[in-house]
Formats: structure tokens, C-alpha cells, sequence
């Protein structure tokens, strides 16, 4: 139980901090920051189960030695080289920096937020990516099939390792990575007017400026390279809150009193609930499936599926994402909408263990592995969309769902249930469907339930969201206004 605890919260932080970060360094990418990040994250038990295998296959204490130390390094290193946005204010700073320095530091938002980032930089990424999860099942099923020797396991643990280390190649100083970038700042050049000097730009307002990033970017629009980059890296110009997505602008004590919050956390409950369930003991259930010992093989063999899908669910909801949120903020999708992509296939994947044949019996573990992806993508996009301060205390507190589910689900409706088929068969393992069939019809319902409660909160914030698009609506007809009375001359030179 301390085990568990300790690596739940030290992942989660490591999660959060790492994620959240890199979302504010790169708020126009987010798409590419998650399905970059977040696919690691679902491929790092594949990656140390090869290695386990690998060179640790006879000492598991050498492992965890070997974990632990990795953890350290890696951990350290982000202290030193990640760091916040300068715009991005910590509760310390509020309370602690003149209002000058605030607004110096808010005023860098735009500059985050019209960066273009290196197409061919987040292009490695993506090619280390897909490169280990075509090789990692390979290896996997290739090491459960047939009798390898163990050098051949070293040779596939050290090709995992090579290519964890190539992501690195992502931050390399090549000029020839930032070729996309450059080509993409140089799109802008032709829009400068060469008629204003240094003193007529600087009295160029605010609002003419606003005139001039619309049409900057309806002329990235049309001159923009091919369609994989336009969706991949979609680059806004953001001027002000009118080309953002409606947030709500709670703090984290204000939303402990809303009801969207907890019926977020009730969904997470349901969902990650009976996905914990089913990867946490996935060798049981397997067992229970196919009436037998599931081998070590085959355990690893789980251990592979459920981080390569994983990977390919964050990876499928990322692609969503780039293709769901771009054009006008009016026309986008809610990304409340998301949410039932995730609670669909975790209710898939409870009736496939409750009617799947025993010869299919690895089936709802890919679907389960693939809902674990899903689930964890959508989670940071939908908390970052919806709320606009405190996003870490709300993003940790629908944990609370999954530390609930981790004690009623796992630990009171499973694993008592568990116990008590495998006693009544005299023993400590439990073989048959009669094992699981309980938990499972339970947790299939509670799923079901979730489907309610996430119409719910999406009807809720597509209210909200009409409600702040027609106040914006009738706010900018006023402000054009203004702006064509002192500024038509400058405008019609521009």
C-alpha cells in the first residue's frame, strides 16, 4: 500500500509538472506537446519491461536499483532545465512581485502564443514515437512466440534504449531542424509596411495593430505549407481573449463549490476506476479468462499491449485535437465533447471481459490500453480548456476520483469478490469468468452512468460558451466602430 502510494503521487507530479510546463511554453502546439509527452508516458512500461527483460531478468532488486536511479537523474535534470513561462504567475509570485513586473511578465503571453514552433523538431519526436510502438510489440511477441537467447533480449533492450535517447536529438542545436521555422517567420515578412519608420510604428495603436495581426493571419492561412503541418503546428495569433476557447475563470476554491467540478471527478471515478482495475491485475483477469496460469511471457506480453495502446490512444486523441480546434473559436468543437470518446471504450472493454470467448481473451486488454491513452489525453485537454486558473489543483483534484476507485473499486468490489470465488475453488488463484463476472457488471453500470454525467457538463459548457460569444458579439461592433474613427487613415495605408 505505501509502494502504491508513493509511486502514484511521484508519477502523477511527475506528470503534471513536466506536462503543464511544456503546454505553457508551447500553447499553440499542445496537440504536438501531448501527443509527444504524453505517448512517453504511455510507453515507458513497455520500454522498461524490455529492459527488465533484457538485463535484470534474474535480479529484480537490480532493477528497482536501476529505476530509482533513473528517476533521480531524470528528475533533477528537470528541476535545472524546465521552467515556467515568464507570463505564467505562480500564487508566490501574486503575492510577492510589484505590478509592474506582473504586467511586464503577462505582457510575453502574445509572444508564447504566436510562436512558431520547429516543424522538423517535433518531427523526431514523433518518428522515435512510432518507431517503438511498431517495435516494442514486435519484440514483445517475438520473446513470447519462441526461445530467443538472452543476447537477442539484450540486443532488443538496447534498441529501446537507443531510441529513447535519439528524442533527445529534438533540442540539438541543427540549423537544419529550424528550417520549418524560419520559412514560417519569413511568410510574415511581406506583411511589414516599409512606409513606417520607427517613429510612425510607435504611434500605432493598439487597435490598428489588432487590424494588422487579422490580416497576418488570414495571410498565414492562405500561404501556409501543407496540410499535416497546418493541423500539427496551427499557429494563432492571440492578441486578447477573443481567439481563446470560453474558460471558466474560478480559482480552485471557487470551483469546489460547482457542480461541474465534481461531476468531472465522478467520470474520472467511473472511468479510470475500472480501467486501474482491469491493467492492475491484468494477470488475474487474464487467468480467469483462459481458465489457466498466465506465463511469464504472456504476462509481459500484457505489460507491452497495454503501454503501446496506450500510446496509440494519446497519439489518437492528440490528432483530435489538432484537427477539432483550429478555424474560428465559434465553429470549434467543445472539448467537453471529448469525454465521451473515453467512457465508450471503457465500456467496451467491460462487456468484452464479460462475453469475449477465451481465445480473444487478450482483446479487452488492447482496448483497455487503448481507453488508458484516451482517458489520459483527454483529461489534461479538457481541465486546461475548461478552466483558466489554478489548471494543476484542478487537474490533481479529479484524482480524487481514481484514489476513491482505487479503495471501493479495486480493493472492496474486485478484490473481495476475487477472494471469494477463489476460496470457494480452494486456492489462492481464481480460474473462470464466474471470478470477475460481478466487479464487472458493477463497474459496466458505473460507466454507463458516467455517459450521464458528461452530457451533463458538456451542456453546461455549451451553454456557457453561447453566453460569452454573445457578449462577445455585442462588445465588437462597438470597438470597430471606434477603432474606424481614429484610425481610418493609418488603416487604409496599411
Amino acid at each position: 500500500m505505501l509502494y502504491h502510494t508513493l509511486m502514484s503521487i511521484g508519477s502523477s507530479m511527475f506528470d503534471i509538472a513536466g506536462l503543464m510546463t511544456l503546454m505553457s511554453i508551447f500553447p499553440s502546439s499542445r496537440g504536438a506537446v501531448i501527443a509527444v509527452m504524453k505517448t512517453f508516458v504511455g510507453l515507458g512500461s513497455s520500454i522498461l519491461a524490455c529492459i527488465l527483460l533484457g538485463f535484470f531478468a534474474d535480479s529484480i532488486s537490480g532493477f528497482f536499483y536501476f529505476m530509482s536511479l533513473q528517476i533521480a537523474f531524470v528528475g533533477f535534470a528537470a528541476i535545472v532545465f524546465i521552467e515556467l513561462p515568464p507570463y505564467h504567475l505562480t500564487k508566490w509570485a501574486m503575492e510577492n512581485i510589484s505590478e509592474e513586473e506582473k504586467k511586464l511578465r503577462l505582457a510575453t503571453k502574445t509572444s508564447y502564443y504566436e510562436q512558431v514552433p520547429p516543424t522538423r523538431r517535433f518531427g523526431v519526436g514523433f518518428v522515435v514515437v512510432f518507431f517503438l510502438i511498431v517495435f516494442l510489440p514486435a519484440q514483445s511477441a517475438v520473446t513470447s512466440l519462441y526461445d530467443i537467447s538472452h543476447g537477442t533480449k539484450q540486443c532488443f533492450a538496447l534498441c529501446a534504449i537507443g531510441a529513447v535517447f535519439l528524442s533527445f536529438a529534438m533540442c540539438l542545436r541543427i540549423p537544419w531542424l529550424d528550417a520549418g521555422h524560419s520559412e514560417a517567420r519569413e511568410r510574415l515578412t511581406p506583411l511589414t509596411d516599409p512606409q513606417l519608420d520607427a517613429h510612425d510604428s510607435e504611434q500605432v495603436s493598439r487597435e490598428a495593430l489588432q487590424r494588422m495581426s487579422a490580416r497576418i493571419v488570414s495571410h498565414m492561412e492562405s500561404t501556409r505549407g501543407s496540410m499535416v503541418e497546418e493541423a500539427v503546428f496551427h499557429v494563432p495569433l492571440i492578441e486578447d481573449s477573443t481567439n481563446i476557447p470560453p474558460q471558466y475563470t474560478h480559482s480552485f476554491r471557487q470551483s469546489l463549490c460547482s457542480k461541474e467540478l465534481w461531476a468531472l471527478t465522478f467520470s474520472v471515478f467511473c472511468i479510470s476506476g475500472t480501467q486501474m482495475v482491469i491493467i492492475v491485475n491484468a494477470r488475474f483477469i487474464y487467468a480467469a479468462l483462459v481458465g489457466r496460469t498466465a506465463t511469464p511471457e504472456e504476462t509481459v506480453l500484457l505489460t507491452v499491449i497495454n503501454g503501446t495502446g496506450s500510446a496509440l490512444g494519446r497519439i489518437a486523441i492528440s490528432c483530435v485535437e489538432m484537427f477539432t480546434q483550429r478555424g474560428a473559436v465559434e465553429k470549434r468543437m467543445p472539448l467537453t465533447k471529448m469525454l465521451f470518446i473515453p467512457t465508450f471504450t471503457i465500456l467496451a472493454a467491460s462487456v468484452l471481459l464479460l462475453c469475449v470467448p477465451s481465445r480473444l481473451a487478450v482483446l479487452p486488454f488492447v482496448v483497455t490500453a487503448l481507453g488508458n491513452g484516451i482517458t489520459a489525453a483527454t483529461g489534461v485537454l479538457v481541465i486546461r480548456g475548461l478552466y483558466a486558473m489554478d489548471v494543476a489543483n484542478h487537474y490533481n483534484f479529479t484524482s480524487i476520483g481514481v484514489i476513491v476507485a482505487s479503495f471501493l473499486l479495486n480493493k472492496c468490489l474486485y478484490g473481495y469478490w476475487y477472494t471469494y470465488t477463489a476460496e470457494a475453488q480452494g486456492g489462492t488463484v481464481c480460474y473462470g469468468r464466474q471470478c470477475i463476472r460481478v466487479p464487472f457488471v458493477v463497474m459496466t453500470t458505473l460507466t454507463a452512468l458516467s455517459l450521464f454525467t458528461n452530457y451533463w457538463l458538456n451542456q453546461r459548457y455549451v451553454a456557457f460558451c453561447a453566453s460569452v460569444f454573445a457578449d462577445r458579439a455585442r462588445s465588437q461592433p462597438r470597438e470597430a466602430s471606434a477603432v474606424d474613427d481614429e484610425d481610418a487613415p493609418l488603416l487604409e495605408s496599411v
